[in-house]
């Protein structure tokens, strides 16, 4: 039998350069650095990420309704992390109607649905 093993992880330095990486002073740019701000904060996995509606997160939360083994929970998430996603939905409005109805967060553009791929 194989040895299982460990999980690698990146060092606060790489964390730090990864989030800071993406152009806010662009549209992708800022969505990408929302998007990266809310993973490394969260520790949200991709699946839950692109799931994500902009309903599900408050100014302290964010609910994550199809999580590992479809679990349902709530995760906390930093103010500096929240502020990128709505600095984004400034600028890029989620949804035709309001930003609640938006089907995803993390879509590639706005009201859309984003995947993994």
């Amino acid at each position: 039998m194989k040895p299982k093993r460990l999980p690698t992880f990146y060092t606060e330095p790489q964390m730090v350069a990864l989030a800071l990486s993406p152009d806010p002073r662009t549209p992708t740019g800022l969505r990408d650095r929302a998007i990266t701000g809310l993973l490394c904060a969260t520790g949200l996995r991709a699946s839950e990420l692109c799931d994500l509606r902009v309903r599900d997160l408050t100014t302290t939360t964010v609910f994550v309704r199809k999580g590992k083994f479809g679990h349902q929970r709530w995760v906390p998430v930093s103010a500096r992390a929240h502020m990128a996603v709505r600095a984004y939905l400034k600028r890029h409005p989620a949804g035709p109607t309001s930003p609640s109805s938006a089907p995803s967060l993390a879509g590639p553009s706005a009201g859309g649905t984003s995947t993994r791929s």
